[in-house]
């Protein structure tokens, strides 16, 4: 099934891009797709810090957002979109 991942902010760069399309299997989680990612080690270091997932990352799934803690195991379905953005602090 295909599906869509977009970054945002330095993910850009470090992705090489602003949107990759891929072909995963079903049954795919989302923690599994962000696995498919983590292709160099660049890439793991940001998606996977200290062998889990980034608790900084923002991840929504078609515009919902997908609890980075809880909410990993969610399976993909044909045309999801996930959007991957780094964690921006202010005040």
């Amino acid at each position: 099934m295909k599906v869509k991942v977009r970054f945002f902010g330095d993910l850009r760069r470090l992705f090489l891009g602003k949107e990759k399309d891929l072909t995963v299997d079903d049954g795919t989680t989302v923690q599994e797709l962000l696995g498919l990612l983590a292709d160099r080690p660049d890439c793991r270091r940001e998606l996977f810090p200290n062998g889990r997932v980034n608790t900084h990352l923002v991840i929504i799934r078609n515009g919902l957002p997908v609890n980075v803690k809880e909410g990993l195991d969610i399976l993909l379905r044909e045309g999801d979109v996930l959007s991957i953005f780094p964690y921006i602090g202010g005040g």
